[in-house]
């Protein structure tokens, strides 16, 4: 089984099951327990969280005004190359990528 969690609390729940082995990507926002740290974040804002209060008020709102959501799902994975059924791994190019797209 291959698991794929976006939210920090299901990726902690897949864990304390013991299921973390199967974990083959996570949000970016999913960082407990440790040791999924390495796993492919699959996730990005669509706002840049490091500016001004103002500033990120309105790109919520226009987020929102567009009907999207504030997150993106990365589907660059998809064109690395990548086979379905091949284990996860770092890519040269940039973060951890996941074999499943």
């Amino acid at each position: 089984m291959r698991i794929v969690s976006l939210l920090p609390s299901a990726t902690e729940i897949v864990c304390a099951l013991g299921a973390a082995d199967e974990l083959v990507g996570i949000s970016h926002e999913c960082d407990f327990p440790e040791s999924i740290r390495g796993r492919p974040v699959l996730t990005r804002a669509r706002i840049d969280a490091g500016a001004s209060s103002r500033a990120i008020d309105a790109a919520v709102r226009a987020v929102v005004r567009d009907a999207l959501s504030i997150y993106v799902v990365d589907c660059a994975p998809r064109s690395r190359g990548w086979r379905i059924g091949s284990k996860w791994r770092s890519s040269a190019s940039g973060p951890p990528v996941c074999p499943m797209f």
